[in-house]
């Protein structure tokens, strides 16, 4: 259940646009920001299921995953497509729970969380580019604690940081909506988040956290439903071995995506085959749903970020909308004026202009 996998973006999307793969990261020419703005300061979306970071007309995603392959870090895909055979030499909460706390279990020479930050955020920053003013959007499950240890790690890599905004006013925002509820699929968790308009800024409030409830729960619950159909129809259980389940988890997004518009999928794990159909899956976007419907408002729309829209089985009774990271970029460009903090003045920033325009 991964909705960023590498992909080339289209050779005829900008004259002089990036296209190119890279083995950890997503690198494509960025959306167009709105109106046809363009940010002077490069933007990083610290949302750990995939961090995102635009510098002109580069795109790079990387998911919050951390691998020592043994003599090296490799962040994002790379530690991803190896975490199911070697989950001790991957780590995936050094985002959501940044601290100066020793790892545990151990990896590598990283003495604790903030030393895999620093070094995803340095290799971000030089595959981008190295720019030197950067905009932060960041969760709302980011405390005060945590955002303060993330500007002393700042001060060690070779850029400043031009603003801290929060992410959910950012995606309210480009919401066009008065009012709302941000649901934000993080790697451990989910985070409720509501927004609304305020004179001419959308304001995020306080952030509700469903620990348990992330986007790698979500994909162990796929996994489980698929490895059944696959011993039902194959007797072959992918889940026995390391390596078919390594293969299973990189099948979800392909198979996820293929029955947004067709009835069904087929799986190839180690030459067996299963046919996969949302029915297959629906009992656990069922489940998540029947969790998320009471923590929502009934008469307040909810924005739900990707990947939640690939889910099969959600269904909500609340008005509610889907939308992706992705227009981050292009709110952050149209209010950047407004949005910008001397060094002195760092904090997080609620407060986003309203969109006059909509968001891609």
């Amino acid at each position: 259940f991964y909705c960023h996998y590498v992909r080339t973006a289209p050779a005829s999307a900008v004259s002089g646009a990036i296209s190119i793969e890279h083995s950890a990261l997503y690198r494509s020419q960025a959306a167009a920001p709105l109106g046809g703005a363009t940010s002077m300061t490069a933007i990083l979306d610290l949302h750990d299921s995939s961090l995102r970071f635009w510098h002109a007309d580069v795109c790079l995603e990387s998911p919050g995953y951390a691998w020592f392959d043994g003599s090296q870090f490799r962040f994002g895909l790379p530690a991803m497509r190896t975490q199911r055979r070697t989950p001790r030499a991957v780590n995936t909460r050094y985002w959501s729970q940044l601290s100066t706390q020793p790892l545990s279990p151990p990896l590598g020479q990283a003495r604790h969380g903030a030393d895999l930050v620093h070094a995803h955020l340095n290799e971000l920053h030089q595959l981008a580019s190295q720019p030197q003013s950067v905009l932060l959007t960041v969760p709302g499950s980011m405390d005060r604690e945590a955002l303060s240890l993330l500007l002393g790690i700042v001060e060690h890599l070779p850029f400043h940081i031009a603003g801290i905004v929060h992410r959910s006013a950012v995606i309210g925002a480009a919401s066009g909506l008065n009012r709302g509820l941000h649901v934000e699929l993080q790697l451990h968790q989910t985070l409720i988040t509501p927004f609304s308009v305020d004179g001419d800024c959308v304001v995020a409030a306080s952030s509700q956290v469903i620990p348990g409830e992330g986007m790698l729960a979500l994909q162990d619950r796929l996994a489980t439903a698929i490895a059944g159909s696959f011993v039902a129809q194959t007797r072959f259980d992918p889940l026995r071995s390391a390596d078919a389940e390594q293969s299973l988890y990189d099948a979800l997004p392909l198979a996820l995506t293929t029955l947004q518009s067709q009835t069904e999928a087929q799986i190839a794990i180690s030459g067996y085959s299963a046919r996969i159909t949302r029915d297959d899956l629906r009992g656990v976007g069922t489940a998540y749903s029947q969790m998320l419907e009471p923590l929502l408002s009934g008469d307040t729309p909810a924005v739900l970020e990707n990947p939640l829209d690939l889910l099969p089985g959600l269904t909500l009774s609340v008005p509610h909308q889907n939308t992706s990271g992705a227009v981050i970029a292009n709110v952050v460009a149209e209010g950047e004026s407004q949005l910008l903090q001397a060094p002195e003045q760092l904090a997080l920033n609620r407060k986003v202009p309203v969109v006059h325009t909509a968001a891609a």
